[in-house]
């Protein structure tokens, strides 16, 4: 189907109607929409970093990376992870039979962190599920078999040990 990936950085300020535009209606709820333009408004405060992932030049999904600290540990935080509504639940050859979310934490995890780990000392990768969905809680974990669900101020994270 797709014959080439490509992962973009953003280290410029982003546009957000323009950057919106590359998901062309791909969000399925107008929540989605609202997470991403704020989480562009962060990344334009140099808060966060962005990496959207194209095939064949079609961005399906974006990861956006920042620090944080949990239970006074620091921790690298995948503040934001999207995918575009026609890409959900699907596998891709060429993402090495992974569904694109699986592909941009596998991204994260294997390439982006060792680097920062190389550089800044930090004991946890974390991950926040929107609005503390079961759902979604349960396929993070499913996707990270390494992680545990840790509570911390009545808040559920997803815990790696980096």
């Amino acid at each position: 189907m797709f014959s080439k990936k490509k992962i973009e950085k953003y280290d410029e300020k982003i546009i957000i109607p323009e950057f919106l535009n590359l998901f062309n209606n791909g969000f399925k709820t107008e929540r989605e929409k609202e997470l991403l333009v704020y989480t562009i408004k962060e990344h334009n405060k140099n808060k966060n970093t962005f990496y959207v992932l194209k095939l064949d030049n079609k961005s399906v999904g974006m990861v956006s990376l920042k620090f944080n600290n949990i239970s006074d540990n620091p921790t690298l935080d995948i503040d934001y992870l999207f995918v575009h509504k026609d890409y959900r639940k699907k596998s891709f050859k060429i993402l090495q039979n992974k569904k694109v979310s699986k592909f941009l934490l596998d991204f994260c995890l294997g390439i982006i962190a060792p680097q920062i780990q190389d550089l800044v000392n930090f004991r946890y990768i974390s991950l926040y599920p929107d609005k503390q969905n079961k759902k979604l809680i349960k396929y993070y974990l499913s996707l990270l078999p390494n992680s545990l669900q840790l509570s911390y101020k009545n808040e559920n994270w997803i815990i790696l040990k980096a």
